[in-house]
């Protein structure tokens, strides 16, 4: 079935607007306990997850009706980030959430536990603790990528052409896919991504993605790469996301643009990435759009 790109953004944005739907957005929240540190709320959690913090440790959570938080005692960085550890840890041990197992769907490699963690930020921007990436859309935080589309500028002979990327089919998110998509077989014009680690700078990241998915050399892309602003979003997740569908991802992703000359190919350098395709223009968006 064809998708408009209105859609494919409606998708990808699928959590209801406070805006848009207000009643939407107040229905769905009812169905939510708050997760929040010092009084600011981070995230949301499902009642599963819910659950599976009332059966931890009583000491290092708090949960009072609808609002689950921290322990009074744990109030610094270390202890939150060690707490979090312990807990999505101790979940993964007992396979509670197919999400922190990440088995691949091809040769059933534990890839979706990432051993990456991700910086969770407080009202003011200061980091209130880390944690394991995969566990994020459990807690329903807010998460931070980049994005660079690579492309070549049309010339007199031929039209905009850009550097499109195929997921490894052993990916346990969307795989098989062109990169970056959040349904089967609709696809956007990103071609360098990754999330924004814990101590990684938005730059630093967009190298170290731009290297180790692409082979493009960290000189181009710390000169050449233009900031394109930034996108943000609230995806609920489906089952090509992989894990359990329903965890609920806010993600902002920053957005960049790299313009290259014919000599410079793009090409995987881990496994990540299947194959890159130089594709005009018109023929991403008609897959974009699955015409």
């Amino acid at each position: 079935m064809p998708f408009s790109n209105v859609a494919i953004l409606n998708k990808c944005d699928s959590h209801p607007s406070p805006l848009r739907d207000p009643k939407g957005y107040s229905e769905a929240l009812s169905n939510y306990a708050l997760f929040q540190c010092n009084g600011v709320t981070l995230g949301y959690l499902l009642a599963p997850v819910v659950a599976a913090l009332r059966s931890a440790k009583c000491e290092d959570w708090n949960l009072s009706g609808t609002i689950v938080e921290f322990n009074t005692a744990n109030n610094t960085f270390e202890k939150r980030t060690a707490v979090m550890k312990a807990t999505v840890g101790t979940w993964r041990e007992e396979k509670r959430f197919q999400v922190l197992e990440g088995k691949a769907r091809v040769d059933e490699t534990d890839v979706g536990w990432r051993n990456e963690l991700y910086s969770i930020y407080g009202l003011n921007g200061e980091v209130l603790f880390a944690m394991e990436r995969c566990a994020a859309p459990l807690f329903g935080v807010v998460t931070y990528g980049v994005h660079m589309t690579v492309y070549i500028p049309p010339t007199q002979f031929q039209p905009m052409r850009i550097w499109t990327p195929k997921r490894s089919e052993s990916k346990f998110t969307y795989p098989g896919m062109l990169d970056n998509s959040v349904l089967p077989y609709c696809f956007c014009l990103t071609q360098v991504a990754g999330g924004i680690a814990h101590g990684m700078s938005v730059l630093d990241t967009l190298v170290k993605e731009a290297d180790e998915e692409a082979s493009l050399p960290a000189d181009i892309v710390r000169t050449q790469a233009v900031a394109a602003g930034a996108v943000s979003y609230f995806y609920v997740r489906e089952a090509s996301a992989g894990g359990e569908e329903g965890l609920l991802q806010p993600e902002v992703q920053y957005v960049y643009d790299l313009e290259i000359t014919e000599e410079i190919i793009l090409k995987p350098n881990d496994d990540e990435m299947e194959a890159f395709s130089l594709m005009p223009l018109h023929e991403v968006l008609s897959l974009s759009i699955g015409l």
